[in-house]
């Protein structure tokens, strides 16, 4: 998402992040809506609203499917890096690490506060759920690391800022496993994935 702003006008960017996501969310839209029909899940009124929120990538749900949630998610972050077009590598940098600092604040309030603490009290309701408004929070991390590897030049300082915000990664990883665990009713650990995460990165750096 970093790089897609490089060399672009407002006008360029934002039409080659519609033409990224829209013409693919239409054809998914489509299918599932066949499935949906098919096997006579609602009457037509409910899938013909679920097709329309789901078409235009409404921000909230219901979808035609529950995977829709990330992207409003991704929009949103797309929306952000409008602000450094036609400005120095400094302003990506600047949102990068408010975007890692926001993630490390949520999930560090979630794993310290006190258990019977308001902070925790609202931190473990937003954790795990796939809503576009907690979702923004729990995975704000990934695209401030996201774009200060890209915007940092040194190998070492990319590997830095990858090792300091490991820890609040591994901790949301966790919780994802552990709400898939509690949906699917079997044990699942989050230390492959995590793995999994570390080595697809470090690949990219």
């Amino acid at each position: 998402i970093a790089a897609s702003v490089d060399g672009k006008t407002w006008w360029d960017y934002s039409r080659s992040r519609i033409l990224r996501l829209y013409p693919g969310v239409w054809l998914c839209t489509g299918i599932s809506m066949l499935c949906i029909i098919g096997s006579h899940q609602s009457d037509a009124s409910t899938w013909l609203n679920l097709w329309i929120r789901s078409s235009v990538i409404f921000p909230f749900s219901p979808w035609v499917d529950g995977a829709y949630w990330t992207l409003p998610v991704e929009i949103t972050f797309y929306s952000l890096m409008l602000l450094c077009i036609g400005r120095t590598p400094k302003m990506s940098i600047i949102i990068g690490v408010i975007l890692c600092l926001m993630g490390a604040a949520f999930w560090s309030a979630y794993k310290l506060a006190p258990p019977d603490s308001t902070l925790y009290f609202w931190a473990s309701k937003i954790a795990g759920k796939f809503r576009f408004d907690a979702a923004f929070i729990q995975y704000s991390i990934y695209f401030g690391l996201g774009i200060l590897i890209n915007r940092i030049n040194s190998p070492i300082g990319k590997i830095s800022v990858l090792a300091a915000c490991s820890p609040i990664c591994l901790i949301q990883i966790s919780q994802t496993a552990q709400h898939g665990a509690d949906y699917l009713n079997t044990p699942l650990s989050g230390l492959t994935p995590f793995a999994i995460w570390i080595c697809t990165t470090l690949l990219i750096i």
